[in-house]
């Protein structure tokens, strides 16, 4: 009898026992993973790319060649890391975003707006390694996803060469409201985030504001590297007063052409979302231009360099100003001016 009651009393006890131990286990790897946590939220990174007065990469500085201040108060660099183009283990995540509205049919016959963006993101995927992360979203009035979220080149290649324009050319173009989207689209994927905007620029959708896009991009890490296709084609023709001392008014009249009011603020829109995000935007022509504007954005692809600090509470918000100086004379950096907390 005294054995059968002590058997149970034995099995209550070694069951209290584990799990006393599976609840200080749980409340340790808990604590770890919120001090992990912690470590992750308040270290700000900042990727730069320097670039020398004759537009190469300058890949050989050192954690001493950098000044890194937020609102003009200098910040202690607690983590510094090289990123080369060729050995990087750095993995990118990569989403092109397409405009494929009915104004990217125009152009010369072979070399239409849609024509440019195929050719260039087809370029693009010649850089891109095996553990990279890419994804293809089309935007006119609203944006589709034309992959998936995929590690598959070929299958990104295919669907870039089947790139087509909206066959209705009045459709509109959301283009600030597309971008606005992709941070909660990739806010979880790891390394670097790049966004590939490939479009002519015009946004003829109402109802978002750059400065909120730009602060979404920046408290996400994102980057935004533009390939414009809206440039000298888009021209108008003018009357320009040009001084003369032959007029009877100092000035003669002589036709003059000068680019629209609508691709200057295409051309600007686009500059503010590289600029702002520590990316580039360029504006090709023609198709022949497009691998010397691919060099430009390899240099951005694979930052060089990231800078990383700890900000003071007092300063973590958005509006703090970042700002990187190389003490080496002729090196030109580039990277996002501003963070959130």
């Amino acid at each position: 009898m005294n054995q059968q009651l002590v058997a149970p009393a034995s099995r209550r006890a070694t069951l209290e026992f584990i799990l006393m131990i599976s609840s200080l286990l749980f409340i340790i790897n808990s604590s770890h993973a919120q001090i992990h946590e912690t470590v992750n939220v308040d270290l700000v990174e900042i990727f730069i790319s320097a670039i020398s007065n004759v537009d190469l990469p300058v890949e050989d500085l050192n954690q001493e060649d950098f000044i890194l201040t937020v609102d003009n108060k200098r910040q202690t660099i607690t983590h510094f890391s090289r990123i080369l183009n060729e050995d990087s283990d750095v993995p990118l995540t990569i989403i092109f975003l397409v405009d494929t509205s009915g104004s990217m049919m125009e152009g010369e016959l072979n070399a239409r707006r849609i024509d440019l963006a195929r050719a260039f993101a087809l370029m693009i995927m010649k850089d891109v390694k095996s553990g990279d992360q890419m994804q293809i979203l089309a935007f006119d009035e609203t944006l589709r996803a034309l992959t998936p979220m995929t590690s598959d080149a070929e299958q990104i290649e295919q669907e870039l060469s089947q790139l087509q324009f909206h066959q209705n050319k009045n459709t509109g173009t959301a283009l600030l409201r597309a971008v606005e989207i992709i941070p909660g689209i990739i806010e979880n994927q790891s390394g670097r985030k790049i966004i590939i905007l490939l479009t002519d620029g015009v946004n003829t959708v109402s109802g978002t504001k750059l400065d909120d896009v730009v602060k979404e991009l920046n408290k996400n890490d994102m980057t935004v590297l533009a390939l414009g296709t809206t440039d000298i084609r888009d021209m108008e023709t003018t009357k320009d007063h040009i001084p003369s001392p032959f007029g009877p008014s100092g000035n003669i009249v002589a036709p003059a052409t000068i680019p629209t009011s609508e691709g200057l603020k295409a051309k600007a829109l686009l500059r503010t979302l590289a600029d702002r995000t520590g990316g580039y935007s360029y504006f090709p022509l023609e198709a022949k231009e497009l691998p010397r504007t691919l060099e430009k954005f390899r240099y951005i692809l694979r930052s060089q360099y990231v800078l990383g600090f700890i900000p003071a509470k007092s300063i973590a918000n958005s509006k703090s100003k970042v700002e990187v100086k190389c003490i080496r004379k002729h090196v030109k950096l580039r990277y996002r001016q501003n963070y959130s907390d």
